[in-house]
């Protein structure tokens, strides 16, 4: 399979790169490992991975510095967090 180049691929992160958790607790998250060697070959390729979370939209939380710190743990390899 040929991987695209100088593409923009946006993924969510809760079900696509981390598994859905109960009551909101993205902590407990764990990795969806085949997306992310997806991924991280769609990035090595020379293409734009954007993530895309609504993590604490509802509750007010903010969950970015956990969520950061889950992708650089998994090793998800990406240009930009919104």
């Amino acid at each position: 399979m040929t991987l695209p180049k100088n593409k923009v691929f946006c993924f969510d992160i809760d079900g696509v790169i981390a598994s859905i958790t109960l009551n909101a607790e993205y902590g407990t998250a764990k990795p969806i490992k085949e997306n992310i060697k997806i991924i991280n070959k769609l990035f090595d390729n020379e293409n734009k991975i954007v993530l895309f979370t609504a993590r604490g939209s509802q509750t007010g939380i903010d969950w970015r510095e956990t969520t950061e710190n889950q992708m650089k743990e998994w090793g998800v390899k990406h240009s930009e967090l919104k």
